[in-house]
């Protein structure tokens, strides 16, 4: 899902900046403003960064800065969800993880009538699993 990167100084990118790692080739993107700091999030991850390899920042290598931490946070560690409409709260809820089939993508629809159709595509001897989220 996404990766918490420390660098060994700090570093200011903007949104959007593709990050990959020299030795892992491992690529992510940066999700919000990076300002002056030596933790850097990136989203859209592939692959796993290594500790102690340069990065490579939109193509080009910082020879300055390598990773001295990499922490990965995946689906798993999701424990709540919650929605914010304007400034109130509008939906929470906990998270009830089990494994009933691993696939691929999903598509999500648009919020229609105050729901949302999770699906994915169906494959030969499986059935097509659908998931109704509603908010209120």
């Amino acid at each position: 899902m996404y990766s918490t990167l420390t660098v060994n100084e700090n570093v200011t990118l903007a949104p959007g900046v593709r990050v990959k790692g020299e030795s892992s080739g491992a690529t992510g993107y940066v999700n919000a403003v990076v300002s002056d700091t030596t933790s850097i999030v990136v989203t859209n991850v592939e692959g796993d960064y290594f500790k102690g390899e340069r990065l490579i920042f939109n193509g080009v290598l910082d020879n300055a800065r390598f990773i001295t931490k990499d922490v990965n946070h995946k689906v798993s560690d999701i424990k709540s969800v919650f929605g914010i409409v304007g400034t109130a709260n509008t939906f929470t809820g906990d998270t009830v993880q089990s494994l009933n089939r691993r696939f691929g993508s999903a598509n999500v629809s648009a919020a229609s009538g105050g729901e949302s159709l999770i699906s994915i595509p169906a494959d030969p001897g499986w059935f097509l699993f659908c998931w109704y989220c509603i908010y209120w």
